[in-house]
């Protein structure tokens, strides 16, 4: 894309959110410890702003504008120090207002999800459980919204290392696609980014993630939602209309 990314919402806006839960650590009830495995993963958390302008695209366009990245933290318990990561997470999709939300609620994202959806109500928050065969769907959905021009992303800090948007383009980069001959790509697609991936940096040489991929990855399950007609992205306006004086053409 070509839009800056944002650090709060616009008003008439619609915004939507996009979860990929990652473990947490042992370590981190100690806010001075370092984290016993440094190469678990992130929970990443995407905020997408909605275009539904152009009324020739097959569905709205999706603008990635701020992400939320935690790695490790505990998702329940609090420290001296940082709120517990359903604490946290809570209170920065509220400062979005974000109108729906797609999660991750596979394995350790389960506890994490249902507390969501208490937050904000089971009709906001799609719980997404990666299989082997959803994966694919996933992936072949998102190409699909990618082909179509319809996912963009923030610019300006891509070519700063280590920056949110500098590791969402190495994730890009770095993934690796398979389909095994007579596979199909919504029930065969393989894709992931492997594990021995590294890239060098200003701190030395580091592990390659795929979380802000899928994170990103998981707003076509949204558009799947919303081209089936199970979501609505349109927003309604509270309105007076002023009553007509039903004399008012007479003369006395």
């Amino acid at each position: 894309g070509e839009h800056e990314r944002q650090a709060q919402p616009e008003t008439g806006k619609i915004y939507v959110a996009t979860v990929d839960v990652g473990g947490q650590d042992e370590a981190t009830t100690d806010p001075i410890a370092q984290l016993d495995n440094p190469a678990r993963d992130y929970t990443v958390c995407h905020i997408f702003e909605l275009d539904r302008s152009d009324y020739d695209a097959p569905g709205p366009t999706y603008s990635a504008v701020d992400v939320f990245v935690d790695h490790g933290s505990r998702h329940f318990q609090s420290t001296r120090d940082k709120p517990a990561l359903v604490h946290r997470l809570l209170a920065y999709l509220r400062s979005w207002n974000v109108s729906h939300i797609v999660a991750d609620a596979t394995g350790v994202g389960e506890g994490l999800c249902d507390w969501l959806s208490s937050a904000f109500g089971p009709d906001r928050v799609t719980q997404y459980k990666f299989s082997r065969l959803t994966k694919a769907q996933l992936g072949a959905g998102f190409l699909g919204v990618v082909e179509t021009g319809r996912f963009q992303y923030w610019a300006g800090d891509e070519a700063e290392p280590l920056s949110d948007g500098w590791w969402f383009w190495q994730q890009c980069s770095h993934c690796h696609y398979e389909i095994k001959p007579g596979g199909t790509w919504e029930r065969d697609l393989q894709w992931e980014v492997p594990t021995s991936a590294r890239v060098s940096t200003p701190s030395g040489a580091q592990s390659v993630h795929d979380d802000q991929l899928i994170s990103a990855a998981l707003v076509s399950l949204y558009d799947e939602l919303v081209l089936e007609g199970v979501l609505r992205t349109g927003q309604g306006k509270a309105a007076v209309i002023r009553g007509r004086d039903p004399l008012d053409h007479l003369r006395f």
